[in-house]
């Protein structure tokens, strides 16, 4: 069985990813851990997208604002207008400089050099194609999922629920699947095999996916076992991720939990502080905890795409593979 699943590459690519993220980790750097977990913000480890996420639900006007604010906005639409444009251009920014750290990520990881300025200034055009690219994918797929929900619940509203429309919502909710599937997929395939092929081709993304795409589908079995793969080990490496956070955070938060009930008798100021410092110090710890995660992961996609073309071997060859 061991000897079956070493034929294809996404199998036999774990154990060199596991080296040369050991290799690289261990022992541990403290200033190779801080650069690679600044890399694993903005390349999208998920404490990155948490941090938007709680962002935009305290920025909730459900939540914070109050009728008087929102009668404000709605009497000043060049003030509404300004606020939307100025959080997609934080948007755009965001997204450009994580597409280029996504370049420098595998710049670090192919040279052994952990250094975040040295070649990010260079990719950063390549980032904002990136970023444009993924923005009109993603645009795209919006697009389809609205157009399937309305194809799905407007017949649903002018004749009722009939064995046409349950057919009608199983197949939309069938075909809504695909489309997630299909764009995780773009966007895998896309963040691991043709960013490191625009970096070692100097060239757009389309020019890259089109080499990519002749690489898998020429090979479209070691492409499908290794999205297989790639899934799996994304779930179970999930799961292991929260609880070393959960662990972490509950080691952390005891002597916070302890100092804010104190500080609650003396002042809900400090308590307040105390909270705040808490969130800091939780963040850092977060991505510290995904550095050799999201190591492996980069260390693994740079490894398989070597297997499928050596021509776009990044990593240096390992000496069983020689």
């Amino acid at each position: 069985m061991r000897d079956m699943l070493d034929d294809y590459y996404a199998a036999s690519g774990i154990d060199s990813a596991i080296e040369h993220t050991k290799s690289l980790l261990w022992p541990v750097n403290l200033g190779i851990w801080l650069r690679l977990a600044v890399i694993s913000f903005f390349v999208g480890g998920s404490q990155g997208f948490d941090i938007f996420r709680y962002t935009s639900q305290i920025a909730d006007p459900s939540t914070t604002a109050t009728t008087g604010d929102l009668d404000l906005l709605f009497q000043n639409p060049g003030l509404v207008m300004g606020i939307i444009a100025g959080v997609f251009l934080l948007v755009v920014i965001v997204g450009i400089v994580g597409s280029a750290f996504q370049f420098v990520f595998v710049d670090c990881l192919s040279s052994g050099k952990i250094l975040l300025s040295r070649t990010f200034w260079q990719r950063i055009g390549k980032g904002a194609r990136l970023f444009a690219f993924i923005f009109g994918v993603l645009l795209l797929f919006i697009a389809a999922f609205v157009a399937l929900l309305m194809l799905i619940f407007i017949p649903l509203g002018e004749t009722g629920l009939n064995l046409l429309t349950v057919l009608a919502i199983i197949t939309g909710m069938l075909l809504i699947i695909v489309l997630i599937l299909l764009l995780w997929l773009i966007i895998l395939f896309t963040t691991d095999f043709v960013v490191p092929v625009m970096t070692k081709e100097d060239c757009g993304v389309f020019k890259a996916w089109g080499i990519c795409w002749q690489m898998l589908w020429a090979e479209w079995k070691q492409a499908a076992f290794y999205a297989i793969a790639r899934l799996i080990l994304t779930i179970c490496t999930g799961i292991v991720i929260m609880i070393l956070m959960v662990i972490a955070l509950i080691i952390l938060g005891i002597p916070f939990l302890i100092a804010g009930v104190m500080a609650m008798a003396l002042s809900e100021v400090m308590a307040a502080v105390l909270l705040i410092l808490f969130v800091i110090l939780a963040i850092p710890v977060s991505l510290l905890i995904s550095v050799p995660f999201n190591t492996f992961f980069r260390y693994y996609a740079l490894d398989v795409l070597g297997r499928f073309s050596p021509e776009y071997r990044l990593l240096p060859v390992a000496d069983d593979e020689e």
